[in-house]
This record gives structure tokens, sequence and C-alpha cells, in this order.
């Protein structure tokens, strides 16, 4: 069931600020939805310079250096035509930002490149260049992947845990159609009020719960404007639906922003390989594991535990310390090249610390 969807294909190029008159856009996609609002505080433009691939239209937001006074930032909201409440939403989208490099020196206040679900209390966004995973007002995932200035496929999915007290909620991320990210083991009430975490919903009850998609920065930045780009944005129960609406005019070749040439693919590892967890005390795990590089850009590993990030290394090998004894652990591993970007992760390696001594 198609949820959201939108290919921006207005039937002229707009730019400006919030009218009245673009109130209640509806949805270029008949299963879409109806724009509560559009371009808030700063421009938004949807037009053909802003489009993915050569066909259609797309859309920017631009994003400017706060007073200090005020928050900043534009945004989209809307809400679908049809109630819906579901355990499992996918959500898939063109993207791409300007400048990626520089955030100023608040970069740790900033909420850019976000869509929130209203009500549902989960936001994805960009924290000082890196996605995180907020549920509620808390930010539970971080690191998750750090894009760049070139478009790229982005496919999240979100399932609710199912019962109350379950802790097998899903996130993840595709990026290219590579599965950059994921976490088999949310119990998302521990964090928000997704109705005991076993639901999402939009539309319901006598007031609508809205999606939105926002550009927002916290008054305080003080990096350079930056804009940000969207297109293809489609919210439906199933990974198939939305492969098939963002997949339809293909992913172009990337191309540099300042000379229009097309980006080489740069080789990568095809994955992290052999990963092994083996407990060697009661209080700490020896993680080891091989990458087929093809590349020598790969500087470093991010290694998660338990789907939460743990540490940056530099080797092939580490050892978790400080740990409960007779306790499971599980362990992904994620290259990442000389520009920060986190590239596909390894399958994951369990380990259960041994029995503690008795004293």
């Amino acid at each position: 069931m198609v949820i959201i969807g939108d290919n921006f294909d207005m039937d002229n190029d707009w730019s400006g600020n919030t009218v009245a008159s673009l109130k209640g856009i509806t949805s270029t996609h008949p299963g879409g939805n109806k724009w509560g609002s559009i371009g808030v505080n700063h421009p938004a433009v949807i037009n053909q310079e802003s489009r993915h691939g050569d066909n259609g239209r797309g859309l920017r937001f631009e994003l400017n250096p706060g007073t200090g006074a005020a928050a900043i930032g534009c945004e989209m909201a809307g809400y679908p035509q049809e109630p819906w409440r579901g355990r499992s939403q996918f959500i898939g989208y063109y993207s791409k930002i300007s400048d990626n490099s520089n955030w100023g020196t608040k970069g740790n206040t900033l909420k850019m490149l976000r869509f929130n679900m209203e009500k549902n209390d989960v936001i994805p966004e960009l924290v000082n260049g890196e996605y995180s995973i907020f549920i509620g007002t808390y930010n539970v995932f971080n690191g998750i992947y750090k894009p760049d200035n070139n478009w790229h496929k982005y496919l999240w999915e979100f399932t609710a845990q199912s019962s109350p007290g379950a802790a097998d909620g899903t996130i993840r991320l595709w990026v290219d159609d590579n599965l950059v990210w994921e976490n088999t083991g949310v119990k998302w009430n521990s964090y928000g009020t997704i109705k005991n975490g076993t639901q999402f919903e939009y539309g319901l009850t006598n007031t609508w719960y809205y999606f939105f998609i926002q550009g927002n920065l916290m008054a305080s930045y003080n990096g350079p404007k930056k804009h940000m780009y969207w297109d293809d944005f489609m919210i439906a129960t199933s990974k198939l639906e939305v492969e098939n609406f963002i997949n339809a005019s293909g992913l172009p070749k990337a191309k540099n922003q300042a000379t229009g040439g097309e980006v080489a693919s740069a080789a990568v590892p095809t994955e992290v390989t052999d990963v092994t967890a083996r407990a060697s005390a009661a209080d700490q795990i020896e993680l080891s594991w091989t990458t087929n590089v093809e590349d020598t850009g790969i500087i470093g590993y991010k290694v998660y535990r338990n789907g939460a990030f743990l540490t940056n290394v530099t080797g092939t090998s580490m050892t978790d310390t400080d740990l409960q004894a007779s306790t499971e652990y599980t362990y992904t591993v994620h290259p990442t090249d000389k520009d920060g970007n986190m590239l596909p992760q390894s399958v994951s390696a369990t380990a259960t610390t041994d029995y503690a001594s008795a004293s």
C-alpha cells in the first residue's frame, strides 16, 4: 500500500515562500498526499534544475546561517488521503546535499535533511553531516551514514516490535541498494510513544497525523549556506512498492557539481568477511575480520555492538572490554573511506562472555 508518494512534477516550475494558494498541493502520485504547507522560513524550489535524472522536476530547500534568535529552515508537510496504521513502513527517495564538509562550530546543534513522522516519534536526520535516528526527542542511533554532494538512492525500513514488551523492532538503511546499517533489536517504546512500540500511524482521529520533509537548522548554526535536494519521495508498506517507484527512471551517473563531469565509480570493499567474535574472559570479547579491499581509500572501520556504535578501529581486530559476564553480544563492522563515508556492513558475529569465577 502506498501511504505517501510524490515525484514533485508540478505542471509549472515553482519557487518562493509559502503562500495560501500553494497549501494543499496534491501529490503527483495517484496514491499520494496533500501537502499542508511548503517553503517555510526560507526558499523552497520545485523546478527542473533541482531534479534527479533527466526528466521531471525536483525539490530543493535552502538553508542559511542563523541569527541566534530563532530556528530556521524549510519544510513540506502533508498527510495521506486515507488514514493508515500498521507495523512496517518503507521510506525511499533520491537525495543529495550541496556541501557536507563544513558545518561551522555549532554542528552538534543541527537538525537537517530530516523527515519527521508526526505522532510516530521517528526522526532520521543529519547531525553534523551524518544520519542519526531520533525516537521521541532522544538520539538513539548515530553515525549511521554520511551523504555526499551526488545523487543517491536512500531506502529506510522501520518495523515496529511484535508486542509491547518485545525488542524485535527493525531499522535498516540501504544506499544505492547496499545495506549500510541495520538494527533488528529495537524496543520502540523504550524511547518514544509509538502505541507501545507496535505500530505507526498517519491521518487518524480528529487531528490529522502529518509527515514532514524538512531542512531545519538551529538558530545558532554558523556554517555556510547549504542546499538539500529531494526527488521521488515515497512511504509505503512494502520495500517492493518503494523500489518500483523510485527505480522507475533509474539512477544516473553521479556528476561533479563544480565541473559537471561524471564521477567515476570508486572501487570499494565488496564486504567485510570472516568476522569472528570470541570470548577471552568474563568481561571481554576479541573481534577480528578481513576485508576484500580493491581500493586504498579505506582508512578504518566502525564497529557496532548490539546495533549501537562502539568505536573506530584502524586495523582489522580489537578487544571489547568491561563487559558483563555470561552475556551475549553481537557485532557488525563497517569500513569507512577517506571521505568519512560508511560502506556496506559485515554480517554479524556473536559471542557470549565467560562465566565469572567464584570469589
